[in-house]
């Protein structure tokens, strides 16, 4: 692994030991101080029972990326990455147990009918549109454009009245305040994997540690919600799901192996 030039530790073990500057945690008491302005505003400290990936698609001198802060190069789970978590996790929870069909048809019985208003986007196999989320989940997380189909008319795209905050890394949450611990993960059947199959893979091969960042167990985050129109009826309960749902499912990459598992702190 590439040097840092300085003080002659590998990269990834340079950047474990930064602390967070204090600058940091005067732009955090403004961030918070703004939330507070907020109308319809729900907001909850999270804390990582494990490790936490976000970004590892992201362009990375270890192969291996990690989503920051663009200003501050703080831990920081996306909003995007949020909501994403929150709609899948409606859907699998209250959403149709059985095959989709389109959240309108009449021949749904009692249960169906209340567990389409939460089924999410219905795609085929092109990821085209099949059938559009059903109202509740239209509602909070919004909608694409969805042409007329088993005689059922077009609906027009919307966008939702539920709005994801970033959940941003609160600082004194870590030993001296250094959010990140390093990780491995070893390739053990390169070759085989840069062929795409096409070289077998043997017991010869040597293995690859590829070393990586990940946000240390114990950092917490201030998770923030906030709605408007016919969501903010249901915002208390959004965020009950949103935090199942980190608790759970967690967030991130890798979480079939039990990364980005975040439990409730106390709340604000």
């Amino acid at each position: 692994m590439a040097l840092d030039g300085k003080t002659g530790k590998p990269a990834v073990e340079e950047l474990t030991s930064l602390r967070i500057s204090d600058a940091y945690r005067t732009s955090f008491k403004h961030w918070q101080k703004a939330l507070g302005d907020v109308p319809h505003l729900r907001t909850q400290k999270v804390k990582l029972e494990s490790r936490l990936l976000v970004g590892h698609g992201n362009v990375a001198p270890t192969d291996v990326g990690i989503t920051l802060h663009h200003t501050w190069g703080v831990p920081v789970i996306p909003g995007s990455a949020l909501k994403g978590l929150l709609s899948n996790y409606m859907d699998a929870t209250y959403g149709p147990a059985g095959p989709r069909c389109h959240p309108d048809n009449p021949q749904q019985d009692a249960e169906q009918k209340i567990r389409s208003l939460y089924q999410g986007v219905t795609r085929d196999e092109q990821q085209q549109v099949l059938f559009p989320p059903g109202a509740v989940y239209r509602q909070l997380f919004g909608a694409p454009e969805t042409a007329a189909t088993g005689g059922f008319p077009a609906s027009a795209a919307m966008q939702g009245n539920l709005v994801f905050h970033d959940a941003l890394y609160v600082p004194a949450t870590t030993p001296a305040d250094c959010p990140f611990a390093p990780d491995v993960l070893t390739i053990h059947q390169k070759p085989y994997y840069d062929g795409q199959g096409k070289t077998e893979p043997t017991d010869y091969h040597d293995p690859v540690p590829v070393e990586f960042l990940t946000v240390r167990p114990g950092a917490e985050f201030l998770v923030a919600l906030s709605a408007s129109g016919s969501a903010i009826a249901s915002l208390d309960l959004c965020m009950q799901l949103l935090s199942d749902a980190l608790s759970e499912w967690g967030v991130g990459g890798k979480t079939s192996l039990g990364y980005g598992r975040l439990a409730l702190c106390n709340g604000m």
